[in-house]
């Protein structure tokens, strides 16, 4: 699992320990018991590559007893005090999306961001807007990725994840992958909050990104609606596992 190191924010397993202290202390009348134990299950397992941990929901789940959507809610909850952020997998030999990949923020990071409101609106998507198919997008900039999205209003942090690795100026592309997002997930509004469901589609852009690195996608809309319709689907299929099993 040395592929884990290039995520690594700690030089050993002291500073990890330091930062969930600090994260514990400065968030702790925001957590709950849930909350704590899915962190302290994150921090044990993040020992060898300090802060780093790649861990199924499923495995979270069977050890602190809670249902995978309890679980992937507290993560959700955990990203938004920017205690961890979560990075998606691509597996290199079979391909799809695996178990996500979880890094725990310093503290010092964790305290320079500060939520920002913003009434920015949606621009409708146009038939006009046009992503050149047959250039290939370069993605940059990763680190910045999922960070200071999910206090945003969704379209602000959608654009946001969008702008960090293809510029400032990729507002056509930004309307093509909104529009994708809105069409794969306009019949879930009454399944899932909104929260969970910008949370895939800037997941799904990660996954984009991740790709990209290893090849050029001249499709970028095409791509992305590959990735966020099996994300989704992985969604649903958790969501009727938590069904049966409750």
């Amino acid at each position: 699992m040395n592929y884990l190191s290039q995520y690594q924010p700690f030089n050993d397993k002291h500073e990890l320990n330091e930062a969930v202290s600090d994260h514990l202390s400065r968030c702790k009348y925001d957590l709950n018991e849930t909350d704590r134990d899915v962190l302290m299950m994150l921090s044990r397992y993040s020992v060898k590559y300090a802060g780093v941990s790649h861990l199924k929901v499923t495995t979270i789940a069977n050890t602190v007893g809670k249902t995978k959507r309890t679980v992937q809610r507290t993560i959700r909850k955990l990203e938004r005090l920017h205690i961890i952020e979560t990075r998606s997998f691509l597996r290199k030999v079979t391909g799809g999306l695996g178990a996500n990949i979880y890094v725990f923020l310093s503290p010092s990071v964790a305290s320079s961001m500060t939520p920002r409101t913003s009434t920015e609106t949606p621009t409708p998507v146009k038939d006009s807007a046009q992503v050149a198919e047959n250039e290939p997008i370069l993605f940059t900039n990763e680190k910045e990725l999922l960070r200071n999205t999910s206090h945003k209003a969704p379209y602000k942090a959608f654009k946001d994840a969008v702008n960090t690795f293809a510029g400032n100026d990729s507002q056509p592309l930004v309307s093509k992958l909104y529009g994708v997002y809105l069409a794969q997930t306009k019949a879930l509004k009454q399944a899932y909050e909104e929260s969970e469901l910008i949370d895939v589609a800037i997941q799904a852009i990660n996954a984009t990104m991740h790709a990209s690195k290893r090849k050029a996608i001249r499709n970028v809309p095409g791509y992305y609606n590959g990735v966020i319709s099996a994300m989704i689907d992985r969604m649903y299929d958790e969501l009727i596992g938590d069904g049966l099993s409750a």
